[in-house]
């Protein structure tokens, strides 16, 4: 209805604006279509039982409608999901978010990969900043965009890290694949 009215004359743009007010319909239906599938997702139904990832017992729901706000590459969109604990091995852990692999804190790992290519490629956490808005539509400051590239860096020492232990473990053996 917004963009082709049905009776009367069609709104004067030029086509970058034509083209701006589209992008901007695009993200909105995106979100409201994310929003929509996680909410359907049986990961976010608290009537279900759920096995726990590690030791595969039951876990109890501690929390039916834990909100989590999730900040995507699209936007923000908050949903409600069950908070489960396991009582035998005291793992804990919402089965969406576990489901999906998304990190228990912080910006989904897209975002956090599309905000740490931007501060990686550009001469300044600032430059940074000004690419995402510009090409992303993410609003984040450049104070923002360093603290992402600098937790994402700390991870990828810890991913090395965890790497060699485990070469060194094996002894140095590479593990077959199956």
């Amino acid at each position: 209805d917004e963009w082709l009215p049905s009776e009367g004359p069609v709104e004067s743009e030029n086509m970058t604006q034509m083209e701006e007010r589209l992008q901007t319909m695009s993200r909105s239906l995106a979100m409201a279509l994310l929003d929509k599938r996680l909410r359907a997702d049986p990961h976010a139904d608290p009537g279900r039982s759920f096995r726990c990832p590690k030791c595969q017992r039951l876990m109890r729901i501690q929390e039916r409608a834990a909100c989590r706000t999730w900040v995507t590459t699209l936007g923000s969109v908050a949903t409600p999901r069950p908070y489960c604990v396991c009582d035998g091995c005291g793992f804990a852990c919402a089965p969406l978010d576990y489901a999906l692999g998304v990190p228990a804190h912080g910006p989904t790992t897209a975002r956090r990969e599309l905000v740490s290519h931007a501060a990686t490629t550009s001469r300044s956490f600032e430059k940074a900043q000004l690419t995402l808005a510009k090409q992303s539509r993410i609003k984040l400051s450049a104070e923002g965009v360093r603290r992402n590239a600098e937790r994402e860096g700390e991870q990828l020492v810890e991913d090395d890290r965890a790497r060699v232990r485990a070469c060194f473990e094996n002894r140095g053996r590479v593990p077959q694949a199956p």
